[in-house]
């Protein structure tokens, strides 16, 4: 499994290996995790969160790292990535692909229009919006101070996290 990912990656390392098999430094990182070919302390630290039970973003939070990269730290479970034989949604993705590179015009949609699609999209909006509006206005005035006060708390975390990061 992966044995062509492997031997690219110990001969060449990370950047240069994804770069000649057309893939990107995560994925590949995600495919040696799972195959056991590569270790460091951060997906040590991580598959032992995960044994733990911990979600990707409950791993993520705990690290202090972005999802992207707890996710790359954690081998696949959902199958094998890169395997011989495709699946119908890789051939279908591939199909569309060719097609897009071709010039030809896209396929009809199977689902509603784009237009009814975002029509929906604003209407749930609109809805939670409401519900929103009438949870404050049921709530007395130190409820909602409560409320308010937990909200902007949830907004500093969040900004302090993205200024960390940078």
């Amino acid at each position: 499994m992966y044995s062509k990912e492997i031997s690219a990656y110990r001969r060449y390392g990370f950047k240069e290996a994804a770069k000649l098999l057309g893939i990107s430094v995560t994925k590949l990182r995600k495919m040696l995790v799972t195959a056991g070919a590569y270790q460091s302390p951060a997906t040590i630290e991580a598959a032992h969160l995960q044994e733990q039970g911990l979600s990707t973003e409950d791993i993520a939070r705990e690290m202090g790292i972005s999802i992207s990269y707890a996710s790359s730290l954690v081998p696949y479970s959902k199958g094998e990535y890169n395997l011989e034989e495709k699946s119908q949604n890789a051939r279908n993705i591939e199909a569309m692909r060719i097609r897009q590179a071709s010039g030809a015009p896209p396929l009809k949609p199977r689902c509603a229009s784009d237009e009814e699609r975002q029509n929906r999209r604003a209407e749930s909006h609109r809805k939670q919006n409401q519900k929103a509006a009438e949870r404050i206005a049921a709530m007395t005035l130190e409820e909602y101070r409560a409320y308010r006060d937990h909200i902007n708390a949830l907004a500093r975390e969040s900004y302090k996290r993205r200024k960390e990061k940078k």
